[in-house]
């Protein structure tokens, strides 16, 4: 198996010590350390990395040098930060940052670790945007794609069913609610009653957000529903949160396949 390479970018050893013994768990990743902006630039011109984990400011890196220069090399960096809020988020505008993640607890850094590892099963995974405005179709696909997966568009419900036949491994469809010919719920009901489609996790985009919406969408089969204007963490949360269940359900039905097939009767 190849190891997926990963880059820890900070210049506190106890950190660096606590995530590498955290990937040691498992023989998947190979780890690789840098302290300074001139060891990352080293590395970055040996190696391809399948994500950084990166502290935001270096001795050698004092005004974003080091963000700008893994978005260019278009790796996926996790941020450890000891903030993390609103005003820190916009001061970083890189499309490749997965997630931010508070670095002052252990709890914090155990983050880090299952995000790398959802991330590995997130890759290349197909989902599908469905939305009418090419703007916030952008802003959609930008937060997807930087989970690494392989994001489809249809601007319309019509168009996202003709999407699905073609796509049959779709495993996430983000959809507006106002849409010319189809919409939302008028969607979901469509997908739910083709055996093909019905258990796609459907997560819902709107501007409006009254009771009768929420129970009739509920009601037929969304997920959840998000109000525009869409806040990009909130998004990455319920993306999360859908393929972390994802995932655990797959490795549940892997375990109990291997100890059904190991039980002697």
């Amino acid at each position: 198996m190849l190891l997926k390479k990963i880059l820890i970018v900070d210049n506190s050893i106890v950190i660096i010590n606590v995530l590498k013994d955290l990937f040691s768990q498992k023989n998947e990743f190979k780890i690789f350390v840098a302290k300074s902006l001139k060891e990352v630039q080293s590395l970055l011109k040996k190696h391809t990395f399948f994500t950084a984990i990166s502290n935001v400011v270096l001795p050698d890196a004092l005004n974003g040098e080091l963000v700008q220069l893994l978005e260019k090399n278009d790796v996926p960096t996790i941020i450890l930060s000891s903030k993390v809020d609103d005003k820190f988020i916009k001061s970083i505008n890189n499309n490749r940052i997965v997630d931010y993640v508070l670095k002052d607890s252990i709890h914090g850094l155990d983050s880090v670790y299952k995000l790398v590892e959802l991330l590995v099963y997130m890759e290349d995974v197909e989902v599908l945007i469905i939305e009418d405005s090419p703007l916030i179709a952008s802003q959609l696909k930008n937060t997807l794609k930087s989970f690494l997966l392989n994001v489809h568009v249809a601007k319309d419900g019509l168009k996202a069913l003709r999407v699905l036949e073609k796509y049959p491994n779709i495993a996430l469809i983000v959809s507006d609610y106002n849409m010319p010919n189809m919409n939302g719920l008028e969607l979901i009901k469509k997908i739910k009653k083709d055996d093909k489609f019905s258990k796609i996790p459907v997560l819902v985009v709107s501007s409006e957000s009254n009771k009768s919406l929420k129970t009739n969408l509920f009601k037929n089969g969304a997920n959840d529903l998000l109000k525009k204007p869409i806040l990009d963490e909130e998004l990455k949360t319920k993306v999360v949160n859908i393929f972390s269940n994802s995932k655990q359900i797959e490795d549940i039905n892997r375990f109990n396949k291997i100890l059904d097939e190991n039980i002697i009767s």
